[in-house]
């Protein structure tokens, strides 16, 4: 039996490959995206349309709130206003307010997932990426920062930390995350993608 969701979050290790799958995800269901890291550099470049930018500042108020306070009730009361559950691609920064976040959402039933990877791994592949250094320079501060906190998030994902890169640079497809993702928490919104269309998208090389 599949339980609606409002949400669904996706964060985790820089160069797991979450951002990846939640643009296939958002492109093969019928749910909002939103990606932290396009919408900030959009917003910093004033290249976010008026309609979009209306549309999004309850979210960022509501995320927010959770992130400075801990309270995830304002983002409750924004995602039940929405006609469409809200996939959000976040970049995890591991400070202690991010960490709160997190648990904020799991005391909300907001389901969080974790995309892991493999340090080494992950140098390898951002070495691949344009402008490689600078991707390696915030590498090093974000592997850091994980380690720092590994424990205590690792007891707050529990079964919803996933290996999406291993030390082998092997990643499970897009289908395999997702079937993973639906063991956990059967998104009813995801239900027609397994075994469908979806499953036959792949990482990227990088």
């Amino acid at each position: 039996m599949t339980t609606p969701r409002l949400a669904l979050i996706i964060s985790g290790h820089s160069n797991s490959g979450k951002s990846s799958f939640t643009r296939c995800l958002s492109m093969h269901a019928n749910v909002d995206f939103l990606d932290f890291d396009r919408e900030v550099l959009k917003s910093e470049a004033n290249d976010v349309s008026e309609e979009r930018a209306k549309d999004h500042v309850g979210l960022w108020s509501a995320f927010g709130e959770i992130y400075e306070r801990g309270n995830a009730m304002p983002l409750i009361s924004e995602l039940t206003k929405r006609q469409k559950p809200i996939l959000v691609d976040w970049p995890f920064n591991a400070d202690d307010k991010a960490v709160r976040m997190v648990e904020a959402w799991k005391a909300v039933g907001i389901p969080a997932w974790w995309f892991h990877a493999d340090s080494d791994a992950a140098g390898r592949s951002c070495a691949r990426r344009p402008n490689a250094q600078w991707h390696l320079d915030n590498l090093g501060r974000h592997v850091a920062s994980i380690k720092a906190h590994e424990k205590r998030l690792r007891r707050i994902y529990e079964k919803r930390w996933l290996m999406a890169l291993d030390g082998k640079d092997q990643r499970p497809s897009h289908g395999d995350m997702l079937h993973q993702i639906m063991q956990i928490d059967p998104l009813s919104w995801a239900q027609a993608l397994e075994g469908g269309t979806f499953c036959t998208c792949v990482h990227p090389a990088v």
